[in-house]
């Protein structure tokens, strides 16, 4: 699971809560008054015991208002708060940690939310026992 796969797995849900929005990653355009932007904040990347791994990745939320806009910025959070308690990310649920709604001063609705994925790396690929030789022999 790659990051570029938790932001489509978070477009995805925003477009089934908001079907009438446009969802951007890469820039913010100027005529974004209404629609979301979605961004990677920050990465962490942990070695745990033996081959166990956790990546804690933080994700933003934009909303920016629009003067026709009416709905209240406390409607949008409750609406987020349930609606990212958890994430489908290519068949495989994970947790939604430290979700966090703040309005903004510059009309800008913020909504930022940790997720932890755990994993295992893959096993060296030698053969243990792969290099002894039998001495003697085996016996009847």
């Amino acid at each position: 699971m790659t990051v570029n796969d938790l932001i489509k797995a978070i477009a995805k849900r925003l477009k089934s809560v908001y079907p009438d929005r446009l969802i951007y990653v890469d820039e913010i355009p100027k005529a974004a008054d209404g629609h979301h932007f979605i961004r990677c904040m920050e990465q962490k990347h942990e070695t745990k015991l033996g081959r166990r791994r956790m990546r804690t990745y933080s994700f933003e939320v934009l909303h920016f208002k629009s003067a026709k806009d009416n709905m209240a910025f406390h409607d949008w959070a409750e609406k987020l708060y349930f609606e990212f308690e958890q994430l489908d990310v290519n068949g495989q649920v994970v947790h939604v940690s430290k979700a966090q709604a703040e309005p903004g001063d510059d009309m800008v609705f913020h909504f930022t939310f940790d997720v932890i994925v755990n994993g295992l790396i893959d096993p060296n690929s030698i053969e243990a026992m792969g290099s002894l030789k039998m001495i003697g022999g085996i016996l009847p």
